[in-house]
């Protein structure tokens, strides 16, 4: 899933984009989400509380407000490099404003849709490089996390705790779901209240898993013959890899 914000005090400048990217998200088969914000303090507020986007276009002037401000805070401020900002204005002298901010691409208005969409496609071949990120809902609101961070997820009823390098985030979902959703990395589901990071892993014993973070995971007596197959795997892949 793609998240993407639209801020812009233009009600139908908004409603043009958002039909630009949807169309163009149609053509290209990706899912997304679009929010919009008609003030950069909004959107200020919903990034610093923990919201995250992975694409915005940006007005540059607002009644009272500035684009680029937003932009510089969000850098320096959040010391946020993976956010994707497309700037767009009807005038040309903020060209030489926007280095700083490090933006994708400065578009004008009116927005030609050809230049539009090459600005959409150049964003999804870079942010390429930035999936590789778990997404989950954390009271009422998207986060998302780098999957390095995570060491493991331990699951009670329907509350699933993540344990990462910084502390533990507890919210509600399944470890069937979370699985699913990591499908692609190396996590072993050693016991049906556990699923871990293989790379997390300090120690392997027959009957349980140490941590980095000196945890003791136990491994399932049905589970041990399809972990010791997982990690025989996973080291064999690491071996031809290198």
């Amino acid at each position: 899933m793609i998240n993407i914000a639209i801020c812009d005090d233009d009600y139908i400048f908004c409603s043009e984009c958002e039909k630009m990217i949807n169309d163009f998200a149609k053509k290209m088969s990706e899912k997304i989400n679009i929010e919009i914000y008609y003030s950069t303090e909004k959107l200020w507020n919903d990034i610093s509380r923990g919201d995250y986007f992975d694409l915005v276009f940006l007005d540059i002037e607002f009644n009272g407000s500035n684009g680029i401000e937003l932009g510089i805070k969000i850098r320096e401020e959040l010391n946020d490099n993976n956010l994707f900002i497309v700037f767009v204005s009807g005038k040309t002298q903020y060209a030489m404003k926007l280095f700083a901010i490090r933006p994708l691409d400065f578009l004008i208005k009116p927005i030609d849709e050809k230049a539009f969409n090459k600005t959409f496609l150049t964003f999804l071949k870079l942010s390429e490089k930035n999936k590789h990120v778990f997404e989950f809902m954390h009271e009422y609101r998207r986060r998302r996390i780098d999957i390095g961070e995570i060491v493991y997820f331990s699951s009670s009823d329907k509350e699933i705790t993540m344990y990462t390098k910084e502390g533990v985030i507890r919210f509600f979902s399944s470890l069937k779901k979370i699985e699913e959703q990591l499908n692609d990395y190396d996590f072993l589901r050693c016991h049906h209240s556990y699923l871990v990071n293989y790379h997390k892993v300090t120690s392997f014993y027959y009957d349980r898993l140490v941590m980095e973070n000196g945890d003791i995971i136990p491994i399932a007596q049905s589970r041990r013959s399809e972990i010791r197959k997982k990690q025989l795997q996973i080291e064999m892949g690491d071996i031809c890899g290198n």
